[in-house]
């Protein structure tokens, strides 16, 4: 079969929803062609859609070699791809393989919060807490979610409301101009009675624009430092 043909035959099979076949397809096409962009993407779509990460991994290297994609995006695909496969790796029980996994797409892509989140949850429960702490720190410090701060409060549980607050304001003090840092400063201080200093950091929040869970915080902080105002 021909390029073209090949190409066809892969957009059949994805319909029927044979994604391992609509790869193979593209793969052909891959040695017929070294610049068939569409089979690339076609070849990784799949390879991805049928769980084979090992076959998505090989085709995105592939990929980078022939110029299809590079630098900052190729980094971010492999650590998604590592991400989805330790996902795998957990829901199948396989730990050890799952950490390992989660680890090395973290490192590929600090700020990518699933991997992080996921390797942290690895850590955690092989009682590893420093080094779950570290992983949501690195990705705290490149790109702050507001998951990435529930799952850093929930690792130590037995924390008194002081300690915990402490460990966050830590947190939040590795990116303190990011956004999310600063919320995760106002809630921290409501939750050890720090009114004022809550109600400042609003009052700065606010200066950029009203949003909803600003308003929220607004009110929240009201009530509880006694401003019926």
């Amino acid at each position: 079969a021909g390029l073209l043909a090949r190409r066809g035959l892969s957009e059949s099979a994805a319909r029927r929803k044979d994604y391992a076949g609509a790869a193979d397809h593209a793969a052909a096409a891959l040695e017929m062609s070294k610049s068939a962009a569409w089979a690339f993407n076609t070849l990784l779509e799949h390879r991805l859609a049928a769980g084979d990460w090992k076959g998505a991994l090989d085709a995105l290297q592939d990929g980078e070699e022939r110029k299809f994609i590079g630098g900052k995006a190729a980094r971010r695909r492999r650590a998604v791809i590592l991400a989805a496969a330790a996902s795998h790796a957990e829901r199948r029980g396989d730990r050890a393989q799952a950490l390992e996994l989660a680890q090395k797409s973290a490192a590929l892509a600090p700020g990518f919060g699933p991997a992080a989140a996921m390797a942290a949850r690895q850590f955690a429960s092989a009682s590893d807490l420093p080094n779950a702490e570290r992983v949501v720190q690195a990705a705290w410090e490149v790109s702050p979610h507001p998951a990435l701060g529930l799952l850093y409060a929930d690792l130590r549980p037995s924390d008194s409301v002081a300690d915990q607050a402490q460990r966050l304001l830590g947190l939040a003090d590795l990116n303190p101009g990011h956004r999310e840092s600063r919320f995760l400063r106002v809630e921290q201080r409501m939750a050890v009675g720090q009114w004022d200093a809550a109600r400042n950091e609003l009052e700065m929040l606010l200066q950029e624009g009203a949003t909803s869970r600003l308003c929220s915080l607004m009110a929240a902080v009201a009530k509880g430092g006694g401003d019926d105002a």
